[in-house]
C-alpha cells in the first residue's frame, strides 16, 4: 500500500490530474468490489486488451507514456474506417507520390476485402466521374495535384472525403483547409519511413501494421528513386555520366543496391503496387534495367530529352530547396 501512496503522488506530480483521479477510483472500484481492468495508459485510457491485475501493474512504477504517433501537421481527431474515400492533394515534385502509395499501402491492410485497383486513380475530369458515378460506397485512394472545380469540390465536402496533402499551396487553400495530415518535405527528407509512424492513430494501425507498412514503403522507396522515368535527378545525371561529386548529399545511393534483388523483393511484397503509367514508372522485375538504358541513351525525366550536363545546377539546385 505505501508503495501505491508514493507511486499516486508521483502520478500526480507528473500534472495528469484527472487521469490520476481515475486511477485512484478504479483503484478502490478493484479493492472493494473485485473489479478488474486489463488494459490502462497514462493518456486516461482504459479497455481491454493486456492481461495482468491494474494494481500489481501500477505499483512497478509510473511512467508517463509519450506519444510520438501523431505531429502538429495532423488536424485530425478519431479514426478513420472503411470505406476509406481518400484524395491525396499535393503539389508537383513535393513527395506527392509516396503519400500516395503509403495511403494506398494502409488501405490495403486495414480493408477486410480486397480493394480493386481502379480505386487508386490519378484524377482527371474523367477520374472524377468515376469516383463521383462508381465509388460513393466503395473505398478508393485517389491522387491530384489540385483542385479548381467548383462542383468537385462541392462533392468531396458532401461526401466528406477525407483529404491528405503535400506541399506548398500558394494559390488554393481548400486543400489545405480540409487536410487531415500534411506531409512536409522536410520530414521525408530526414526521415521517410518515419512518416509511418504519424498515421498510427488515423487509421489505428497496430505494430504490426506499421512494420508491415514500412518494409513495403522502403522498397518502393529504392525502386521509387533509382528507377522509372521520374527517378531522382542525382540518379538520371549519374546514368548520363555527368560529375554528380558535387551534389552527393541527394545521392540516393542507388549504385549501393541489388536492384534486381529489390524489383523481386517489391514484386513479392505481401502489399501490392501497381502503376497506370508503365511508360514512365516501374511495373515489373527487369524494369529498373530498361529504364537504365533509356536514360543512357538520351532520355531524361518524363521519355523528355537529355539536355545536356549543364542542366544539372538548375535541377540539384530545385532538389536542394523543394518543399521550402
Amino acid at each position: 500500500m505505501a508503495s501505491f501512496v508514493a507511486n499516486l503522488i508521483n502520478c500526480f506530480k507528473s500534472r495528469q490530474t484527472k487521469f490520476c483521479a481515475v486511477l485512484l477510483s478504479c483503484f478502490l472500484l478493484q479493492l472493494f468490489s473485485n473489479f478488474h481492468i486489463s488494459s490502462w495508459s497514462s493518456k486516461g485510457s482504459l479497455g481491454v486488451g493486456w492481461k495482468g491485475d491494474f494494481l500489481a501493474d501500477f505499483v512497478t512504477g509510473f511512467e508517463p507514456e509519450v506519444s510520438t504517433n501523431i505531429t502538429d501537421e495532423s488536424n485530425f481527431e478519431g479514426t478513420l474506417n472503411p470505406p476509406f474515400q481518400i484524395i491525396q492533394c499535393g503539389t508537383p515534385r513535393s513527395a506527392s507520390t509516396f503519400q500516395h502509395e503509403l495511403l494506398k499501402a494502409i488501405v490495403h491492410v486495414k480493408q477486410s476485402v480486397p480493394v480493386n485497383f481502379d480505386s487508386f486513380i490519378e484524377i482527371t475530369m474523367k477520374g472524377w466521374n468515376f469516383l463521383r458515378d462508381e465509388h460513393t460506397n466503395h473505398s478508393f485512394v485517389a491522387k491530384i495535384h489540385d483542385i479548381v472545380q467548383n462542383d468537385f469540390k462541392k462533392w468531396i465536402q458532401d461526401h466528406n472525403v477525407s483529404v491528405f496533402t503535400s506541399g506548398d499551396f500558394e494559390n488554393n487553400h481548400f486543400c489545405m483547409e480540409r487536410t487531415s495530415y500534411h506531409q512536409s518535405y522536410a520530414n521525408i527528407k530526414n526521415c521517410s519511413l518515419c512518416e509511418v509512424d504519424n498515421y498510427a492513430n488515423i487509421f489505428g494501425l497496430d505494430k504490426e501494421n506499421i512494420d508491415m507498412i514500412k518494409k513495403h514503403m522502403s522498397l518502393f522507396e529504392k525502386v521509387r528513386k533509382c528507377c522509372g522515368m521520374q527517378m531522382s535527378a542525382y540518379r538520371r545525371f549519374e546514368l548520363h555520366g555527368c560529375d554528380t561529386s558535387r551534389y552527393e548529399d541527394q545521392d540516393p545511393k542507388c549504385g549501393d543496391y541489388n536492384m534486381t534483388d529489390i524489383e523481386l523483393m517489391f514484386m513479392a511484397s505481401p502489399i501490392p503496387s501497381h502503376t497506370d503509367n508503365p511508360k514512365w514508372n516501374w511495373a515489373k522485375p527487369g524494369d529498373c534495367a530498361m529504364f537504365d538504358e533509356r536514360i543512357k541513351n538520351g532520355k531524361d525525366f518524363n521519355n523528355g530529352g537529355f539536355t545536356g550536363c549543364d542542366s544539372m545546377l538548375k535541377e540539384m539546385i530545385k532538389g536542394k530547396y523543394r518543399g521550402k
